[in-house]
């Protein structure tokens, strides 16, 4: 709680330039802002704070120099919330996607939910470098370290009435 009217917040958040947001944001809050409950030592500096905010995965894959190659971040790129990524798909041109591009895309491609905050700001310890969403329903995600153990995971879940 701030203790300030809420219209001052909806003004603030109508100001991109002044909110320092990058210039492909066009002035929107949507991946920048999450509506929750932040707290940080006031002594916090940003390198900090972003440092915390990383996922295992991710990591890992930015340790070893990798591509982070998620399908989510060429479904922002195309406008698009759920469904297969093509190889066609992933050829798409934007900055976002970081399957041509290697490194974090150049800012936040949704609104991360709770779940997601807590799992960056205290991710699993492992050396995990791929996920595959093995039961859609659910929202499972089955982890694997090499390669081989994703391509397997990933060819099961393809299969049809696959459940995880």
């Amino acid at each position: 709680m701030t203790g300030r009217p809420a219209e001052s917040f909806a003004k603030a958040a109508g100001d991109g330039r002044a909110l320092g947001l990058p210039p492909y944001a066009k002035g929107g809050l949507e991946g920048f802002a999450f509506p929750g409950t932040y707290r940080f030592a006031a002594s916090a500096a940003p390198a900090e704070i972003l440092g915390e905010m990383v996922a295992r995965v991710l990591h890992n894959r930015l340790a070893r120099g990798m591509s982070l190659q998620v399908d989510s971040s060429v479904r922002y790129a195309l406008g698009r919330r759920r469904g297969p990524v093509t190889v066609e798909d992933v050829r798409v041109r934007s900055p976002c996607n970081t399957y041509r591009h290697k490194g974090l895309p150049p800012g936040p491609v949704a609104n991360p939910g709770a779940a997601a905050l807590r799992a960056a700001l205290h991710p699993a310890a492992g050396s995990w470098l791929y996920f595959v969403l093995t039961d859609p329903k659910r929202g499972t995600l089955t982890f694997a370290t090499t390669e081989k153990e994703y391509t397997e995971l990933a060819e099961r879940a393809r299969k049809p009435g696959h459940r995880g």
